[in-house]
Parts: structure tokens; sequence; C-alpha cells
């Protein structure tokens, strides 16, 4: 958290911003449509819709009055992002970005653009076309052949119900001895309300270091850094 608010400080003085919040919780999801993520921040569930803060808070305490937990996704946004981040092979921008969120504890999948509903598409629908003012759709989701391509960069992250609740569960111990495991102390009923600024921040960390990879990209810039 501390690296990613210096990394978006760096990011700001490029007026590159990144934004996240809560858009499902167990079987309750806010459409894509209705993302507000500035509610977000007045959310103590960080919901992207103020008409959900109350329907996830109520998800999360049946699960923890039930000694369960649930889980939730979390969706990111990033804007202003400049044409050419990351390489075509080595280092796909969506593949560091994905390898960056699946670092962080309990999350499961990641979802970047609109791909899960693109299987279920044919290419010509699919496709973001090009016209003189740009892209007409951001299926791709703010990144084309492992590059930004100047688009808004969406993101979705997936994490599970936390492992850890009071329920009796079958496990075994040292010696492979089948007993029964019961937990103490603290319970997490929901770790994706605070996965959510977590990934914020390792979003932040990515195009900053992408950001400053890319200052090499051209000759220009290395001979005005070297060359006296």
């Amino acid at each position: 958290m501390a690296a990613g608010a210096i990394a978006k400080l760096l990011l700001k003085e490029l007026n590159i911003e990144v934004k996240s919040g809560i858009c499902a919780i167990e079987n309750i999801t806010i459409p894509n449509k209705d993302f507000d993520f500035d509610n977000s921040c007045n959310s103590e569930v960080y919901s992207l819709n103020k008409n959900y803060d109350d329907k996830f808070k109520d998800a999360i305490n049946n699960a923890r009055e039930e000694h369960d937990s649930i889980g939730g996704i979390v969706a990111l946004k990033a804007t202003n992002i400049p044409i050419g981040l990351g390489e075509p092979i080595y280092y796909k921008l969506d593949a560091i970005l994905a390898n960056a969120m699946m670092s962080i504890n309990a999350s499961k999948a990641v979802e970047i653009g609109n791909a899960i509903e693109s299987v279920r598409l044919k290419g010509s629908v699919n496709n973001d076309q090009i016209t003189k003012e740009g892209f007409t759709s951001n299926n791709s989701g703010g990144i084309l052949g492992g590059i930004s391509n100047g688009d808004d960069i969406n993101m979705k992250v997936y994490f599970k119900p936390t492992p850890s609740i009071f329920k009796t569960q079958d496990t075994i111990d040292i010696n492979n001895k089948e007993l029964k495991c019961e937990l103490k102390g603290r319970h997490d009923p929901c770790v994706a309300t605070r996965g959510s600024v977590v990934a914020e921040s390792m979003m932040a960390l990515v195009l900053a270091d992408m950001v400053l990879l890319n200052m090499s990209s051209k000759i220009d810039n290395v001979k005005r850094v070297y060359q006296q």
C-alpha cells in the first residue's frame, strides 16, 4: 500500500489515475454500466454503486453470523494511459498486470476487458473497430497484443471466500491422521473488500514500472540521458 501510494504520485504527474471498487459480493453483482468509482471512496465496503452498499453489507454480515465466508469481485480502472506501454511477447502489459493481481492473497482469477463475455461473441462484435476519433468500443480493456492502446484499462480480480471459517471442517495432521478442524480467534467473512485497495496499489505499481521502462523505447530518450 505504501509503495502503491508513491507510484500514484508518479502517475499523477502524467495525469494517469487508478481507481478500484467492489462490483460483486457473493451472487450480488453491479452491472458494468452502473459502476461509480467515486462512490467506492465513500463506501464502507468499497461498493461501486451506493444502491448496493446495504446489499453487500447484509451479505457479509449474514456470512459472519453463519460462521462462514463469501467471495467478491474487484473492478479496476486506469485512465489517461499513454499508448505503447508493454511489450508484444516477453513483458506484455496484461500478463504483468495479471501476475501482480494473482500474487495477492485469496485472488483466484483475473479478467481484462470483456474477456469472459467475449467467448460468447463473434469477432465482428468483439473487435474494437477504429475510426479517426479512436476505438468505437473497449472490449480489449485498453490492451491489445500486450501493449496499451490509449483507452482506459479495465480489469476485474476475483477473490475466493476466506478459507479460515468457524465451521467444523475435515483435515489431517502431520501424521496423515484424519481429524476435525475448529478455528478460534479472528474471522474475516469477506477479504474482497480489503482486496480492492490492495489491487489498486498493485495496478499503480505495474503502470509506474511500465511508464519508466517505456522511457527507453526511443533511442533519442536514451541519448538524452547518457550523452552530455
